[in-house]
């Protein structure tokens, strides 16, 4: 649905395209007037697939990505960095919390995974846990918080300059 501000009511758009199945735990990140939609999970499965509403269409779409994309999960992190790219962090794949990270480049509509340094490998890996592009430095993302699923909660904050780690990914 889609709230209307100036009258004050909501609506149902048409929307065209092969609708994603439901799910919950996925991510939504704002590219321009695209909604880049990825993961989640229907209990029992967990998806890594990615679609994108087009948002001045209202259509969906399944684009042909290259690179390899990210395990299935849900409940991961997301933010909108520079240049049309989503940073993708941890999850949750329906046994284990995750702990990895990747980034999706809409404009090459590629996959890249990222080899973390070493102050965040030693982070637990965690589900339902925050990750936020800062407006200071648009390349250094915030992670903060989220759960291991077997009963752990954390409250630190970790800063990840993604720009050093994404080409050093970029130059194997």
């Amino acid at each position: 649905f889609i709230f209307n501000p100036s009258q004050l009511n909501w609506y149902k758009p048409i929307v065209t395209g092969e609708e994603p199945k439901a799910r919950s735990g996925h991510s939504a990140s704002l590219v321009d007037h695209r909604v880049v939609l990825f993961g989640g999970w229907d209990s029992p499965a967990v998806f890594n697939d990615l679609f994108v509403l087009d948002l001045e269409l209202m259509e969906f779409s399944w684009p042909k990505v290259s690179g390899t994309a990210p395990s299935p999960r849900s409940w991961h992190a997301s933010c909108v960095l520079p240049d049309k790219r989503v940073f993708i962090h941890g999850g949750y794949n329906g046994d284990i919390a995750l702990q990895d990270a990747h980034i999706f480049d809409l404009k090459g509509l590629t996959w890249l995974s990222l080899k973390l340094p070493a102050a965040l490998k030693s982070l637990p890996a965690r589900a339902g846990h925050t990750a936020t592009c800062t407006q200071d430095d648009e390349d250094l993302v915030v992670i903060c918080g989220g759960g291991d699923n077997c009963g752990s909660f954390f409250n630190n904050t970790v800063c990840v300059q993604v720009e050093a780690i994404e080409q050093a990914a970029l130059k194997k």
